[in-house]
Formats: structure tokens, sequence, C-alpha cells
């Protein structure tokens, strides 16, 4: 019992002081870490409720990844390397599988090192909003609403690839933020932009075994944020990125997509093998169209963003639990918030020409048209895709765009107000009268 108290702190302790050593000085600092901490502690006591029971009967993907871990960690006490082993459904069991060989079968310290991914990339998100010079208030709500998001507080709670999966996100587009802020103020290739791209294609990569489509739109998105950069500064280095982004793509593709993509869930590929690589790779491609072309692509787009529905969940998970219940319906009350303020940080964004930003929005949208085609609409599997790109979202929300636009109607008002008042009709009459006489 003790050492349930003591990991937990311990870890506190440890992030804490981390926490402190990263994030940039404000008088706001201590309040964003410590409500950032407290965030941390929700997740444990989520943890120690969702595994009450035992940790080896809650879940549904969590508990498929804790036994395949299981497995795999069985495998590496063998003396398999961790690059041999056999293992199911994604690479994240073989992480899992590496944890337990290393700590011992634990579902608990899984979830604690989810807990700290989680807070890592709140801290990412913090960051590049600075980076985008958002006031320091903008930037830590951004932050703090990534981790108080109600979906999020689950995903990354549970022994899910969720958090491990947003994090090498965040990472791959900070540092594509940072390859475009040393571009800005170095017109020539620099030795650390050449590691920064050779660093972003491996994440790539790292993403892409977690999910097998990640590579798609993290390419589409840090490609175009290149080109973009190009056509505003004529640095040849965006080239450069855009070029080994592409070219690596079609490895991964080659290499690593189409001999996984047979074991791909969500999608039944004919079992027929092929001599020819070619042949293997059109064969399957055309089945990936045939499912395109047998659902309504505009439907699903809008399903993939709104469900499941207030009131309306259809989540077996939580079916009968009132809290729960409850908190996934404010959890959609704020999703369909941020949507529409999404609204401020893309209008700064285009105005700003802000050619990261428009990489993750490109990014985004890619993101929603995959999983739009390959997703059905199950209310629990949208829930937990879509908490991928729900932080990459939050960036956008743009506080000094909402100021300038509560300014603007606030002043509009007092036009109107002022006009209708008497004296200011007769001021108005006066001025009309002196303007005669003085004609």
């Amino acid at each position: 019992m003790s050492s349930n108290i003591i990991v937990p702190l311990a870890i506190c302790l440890l992030v804490w002081i981390v926490a402190y050593r990263s994030v940039p000085p404000n008088k706001y600092k201590s309040t964003y870490i410590l409500l950032s901490l407290l965030s941390m502690l929700i997740r444990m006591a989520i943890v120690s409720y969702l595994y009450e029971n035992g940790t080896d009967t809650f879940g549904t993907d969590g508990l498929l990844y804790h036994q395949e871990g299981i497995r795999v960690a069985q495998q590496l006490a063998e003396g398999i390397p961790f690059y041999s082993v056999e293992y199911s459904y994604t690479w994240y069991t073989v992480f899992v599988g590496i944890m337990y060989n290393l700590f011992g079968i634990n579902r608990y310290i899984v979830s604690y090192i989810n807990i700290i991914f989680a807070f890592f990339s709140a801290i990412l998100l913090l960051k590049m909003a600075l980076n985008r010079k958002y006031t320091y208030f903008n930037a830590s709500l951004i932050s703090l609403v990534f981790l108080y998001f109600p979906n999020l507080l689950l995903w990354t709670a549970d022994s899910r690839k969720e958090a491990l999966l947003i994090l090498v996100c965040f990472i791959c587009w900070y540092t594509v933020q940072h390859f475009i802020m040393r571009t800005a103020q170095e017109k020539g290739i620099a030795l650390d932009n050449i590691i920064r791209i050779i660093f972003v294609c491996l994440l790539i990569w790292f993403c892409t075994i977690i999910r097998i489509y990640m590579f798609a739109p993290l390419a589409a998105g840090i490609i175009l944020s290149q080109l973009l950069l190009y056509k505003k500064s004529r640095a040849g280095q965006s080239i450069l990125f855009a070029a080994a982004v592409f070219i690596g793509s079609l490895i991964i593709f080659t290499a690593t997509v189409n001999p996984l993509m047979h074991d791909y869930h969500a999608v039944q590929f004919p079992d027929k093998q092929t001599d020819s690589m070619a042949e293997d790779i059109g064969s399957k491609m055309n089945r990936i169209v045939s499912i395109a072309s047998g659902r309504n692509i505009i439907v699903s787009i809008v399903n993939y963003l709104v469900l499941p529905y207030p009131g309306d969940l259809d989540i077996a998970d939580i079916e009968g639990n009132s809290i729960a219940e409850f908190m996934e319906n404010i959890d959609m009350l704020i999703w369909y918030a941020c949507m529409l303020l999404m609204a401020t940080g893309i209008y700064s964004a285009f105005k700003q020409r802000d050619s990261c930003f428009k990489g993750i929005l490109a990014f985004i949208a890619a993101y929603v048209f995959i999983n739009a085609l390959v997703v059905e609409n199950v209310a629990d599997t949208i829930l937990r895709y879509r908490s991928v790109i729900i932080g990459a979202s939050l960036l956008f929300i743009d506080c000094n765009v909402l100021k300038s636009l509560f300014n603007h109607l606030d002043s509009h008002i007092r036009i109107k107000e002022d006009i209708g008042k008497p004296d200011t009709v007769s001021s108005l009459s006066t001025a009309a009268k002196d303007s005669k006489l003085s004609l």
C-alpha cells in the first residue's frame, strides 16, 4: 500500500523539478505548474478507479495492449531482442513489454508513464504557443485545457497508445517550428537544421509504427509548411526539408506500412499473395479506394467531428456509469466550443502568413479525412482516435483575436447608445446649424 502512494508522489516530485526548469519564467508560472500537477493527480486517481477490480479486468484496447505486453515481456525475458519480438495490434505493445521487462508486470507503471507523457505534451503545447507570440495567459490556457480535457483524462491514463502518439506528434511539430524559426534567422543551410530534418523523418516513422497511417497527415502538413516557408522567404533549406520528408514517406510506406497493412484491424485486405510488390500495393490501394467509394465522405467527416452527440453517447465502456457519461457530455460540449474558437487562430495564421500553423492545420485536416475513410461511426473509437488532434486544435485558440472582436463589438454598441442619447442628438443638431451658418 505504501508503494502505491510513494511511486505517484515520487513521479510528481520529479515532474515538478523538470517543469520548473523547462517552463518559461512568468508571474503565472507557479500557478500553471501547480494546476498541471493537479491534473496529474486527477489522472492517478482515475487509474486507481479504473483498476480497482484488478488490472486484468478493465478496458478494451488498453486491456489487449496489457495482455500483449505481457507476452512481449516473456519473449524479452527469453533473450529475444526488442526489435525481433513478435507482437500484434501496434508497436506500442512492444513498448509496454519493454516496461514490463524492466519494472515487472505492472499496468499501473504503464499508466503512470502515460501520465508523464501527457504532462510533457502540455509543456510542448505551452512552448509552441509562446513561440507563436501568444500571451502567457493564452498559451497556458491552451496547455491547461489540453490537460483537463475530459476525453484525454481517460485516454492518457489507461494503458493505451494515445499518450505516446500525442507526445511524439508534438515533438515533431515543435521541431518543425524551431526549424522555421532558425531558417528565419539564417538563410543558408545550417547544420542544426539538417539534424532537425533527420530527426523529424525518424519521428514520422516512429509515429507510423504506433499508428499505421500517421506518416500521411504528418508528411502532408510538414511539406505544406515548408513550401509556404519557401514562398515566403525563398529559403533553400525548406525545399530540402520538404524533399526529405517526401522521400522518407515513400520509404516508410514501402518498408513499413505495406508489410504491416495486412494486420491493420480497420481494413480487411485480401489474403491473396502476389510475387510483385507493385501488385501487392496496388491490390491494397484498390481495397482502400473501394471502401472510400462506398462512403459519403462529407457525412463521414461531419460524423467524425461531431459524434457522439451529448445525451446520446452509446459508449459501451461507460454505459450505466452516470458520472462518466456526464463527463463525456461535458467533453463533447467543450469540443464543439473548441471547433468554433479555432476560427480565431486560423484567421491570425493566414493574416500573419504563419507557415508552421498552416502546416498544423493541414495535418489536422488530413488526419480527419483519413479517419473519416477508415474509422466506422463507433462513438468510443471516434473519441479515442480524435484525441490525437485535440491538442493541435487547441493551438488555434487566439485570445488576441477574441479580445479585438469583443472590443470592436463593444465600441459599436457604445456608438449606437451614444447616438440615441438626447444630449448627443442636440449636439449633432447644433453642429449641423453651425455648419450651415459658416456656409
